[in-house]
């Protein structure tokens, strides 16, 4: 890419080739990310695929001209509509899908709007730092310091890592006996709703006294209503009995349409 190659052109020769290292793995694992579809795959995807706007943006104002800033514009909007693609519910769906086994069928949950105000971005920024700046500043000359960012970067980058994947981990999955609700922020352990305890499935009425298992996430709330109580083990170790739980799928339309073709009441 011009910019990114023209913004090197400033950098000592160990720079160039360390920064042209770590590009290539990134984009190398977005590639294979891509090509084999699966929830690793998709916190792949979440991590490495900001990188591209934030690097494009640096390196305008590493190397800014005219020309550069058409350029620039040009690869941000490409990448942009990538970030859309990648943001865009069916994407998640397809690549949690992807990791299912036999006939279950997985549908993601949205991630805690909470969440969304910052920690999101906070992770992300722990996740790349470390493992990105500190080649870079190593390749740029800066031994100690790049070696101290890398070797304290790394725990906080595998911790960061690790929370990402976890959003990425949240689904309802139907199998043949009914459905889970699969929800490591939520939940100890997974939930299964039998097909015979399941009344109905549908929209959440307001003021519904189900347990409330969508963490605060943004969008239509489900319910599934219970003709027998179903023993419940939120996150700290409560354990529940409930005739009624609340999640936040990303499709749900598409959610009650499986639903249906599994023979399930929805409502």
């Amino acid at each position: 890419m011009p910019v990114l190659t023209e913004a090197a052109e400033n950098m000592a020769p160990a720079g160039r080739w360390t920064a042209a290292a770590v590009g290539w793995l990134a984009w190398g694992a977005a590639i294979v990310a891509l090509t084999v579809p699966s929830t690793v795959a998709l916190t792949t995807l979440r991590i490495v695929v900001p990188l591209a706007p934030v690097t494009i943006s640096l390196a305008l104002l590493s190397a800014w001209h005219d020309a550069n800033a058409v350029r620039g514009v040009v690869s941000l909007a490409i990448w942009g509509v990538a970030e859309v693609c990648l943001l865009h519910p069916a994407t998640a769906g397809h690549m949690c899908d992807s990791s299912s086994y036999g006939t279950e069928r997985r549908f993601p949950l949205r991630i805690p709007g909470p969440l969304m105000l910052g920690p999101v971005q906070l992770a992300w920024l722990a996740a790349v730092g470390g493992p990105v700046a500190g080649p870079l500043l190593v390749g740029a000359g800066a031994g100690i310091t790049g070696w101290i960012v890398l070797l304290v970067g790394l725990p906080t980058s595998l911790f960061s890592v690790r929370a990402l994947h976890s959003l990425a981990r949240r689904w309802i999955v139907f199998v043949p006996a009914g459905m889970v609700i699969h929800d490591p922020i939520t939940l100890e352990d997974p939930v299964l709703l039998q097909r015979r305890a399941v009344e109905s499935i549908g929209p959440a009425p307001e003021g519904s006294g189900s347990l409330d298992l969508t963490a605060g996430a943004w969008g239509l709330a489900l319910e599934a209503r219970l003709r027998e109580p179903v023993t419940v083990r939120t996150r700290g170790g409560a354990v529940r009995s409930v005739t009624g739980v609340l999640f936040t799928p990303t499709l749900p339309a598409d959610l009650l349409d499986e639903a249906r073709s599994r023979k399930l009441p929805v409502r």
